[in-house]
């Protein structure tokens, strides 16, 4: 239990530093990525994220399920 307590946490951490990295992007940047995501697949994620990313209450939700990603992968990998 304290083992997945701490996944969590470091999830959450994790999660918030990707989201801060995400809002320094620069439009342009996002925009030259949109163009060089050849695959549609990766193209549509990038877009959702990026929209929820611009909503507030969206964010939080998108934090959320980073956090759940996250620690399930932590734990699935010890």
């Amino acid at each position: 239990m304290q083992t997945l307590m701490q996944a969590l946490v470091l999830a959450l951490m994790q999660a918030l530093a990707l989201m801060q990295a995400l809002m320094l992007i620069p439009v342009l940047t996002l925009a030259q990525t949109l163009r060089l995501a050849r695959v549609p697949i990766l193209r549509l994620a990038l877009v959702l994220v990026l929209r929820l990313a611009l909503v507030p209450i969206l964010r939080l939700v998108l934090i959320l399920v980073l956090v759940v990603v996250l620690a399930l992968a932590m734990v699935l990998s010890l």
